[in-house]
């Protein structure tokens, strides 16, 4: 799990660690997919534009419907 605390968003460290982490999984050839679920539509459209994450379901989780996401990682 991963959360960057509302103090310190918006300040790319998010971006950093996602970045380290794909590039981290490509080269152990591995992984074929990244996942992730979020509730958050800032996070959704963060993934979802600034990755190219696509969107391939919804987890129904009580009273919140998560938006589950996965990107093909590239070896």
């Amino acid at each position: 799990l991963l959360a960057i605390s509302n103090k310190y968003q918006s300040k790319g460290i998010g971006t950093i660690f996602l970045k380290k982490l794909i590039s981290k999984l490509n080269k152990k050839k591995t992984f074929s997919y990244i996942t992730l679920e979020t509730i958050d539509e800032s996070a959704f459209i963060f993934y979802k534009i600034k990755f190219s994450f696509k969107v391939i379901g919804i987890k129904i989780r009580l009273f919140k419907n998560l938006k589950v996401l996965a990107k093909k990682l590239v070896w």
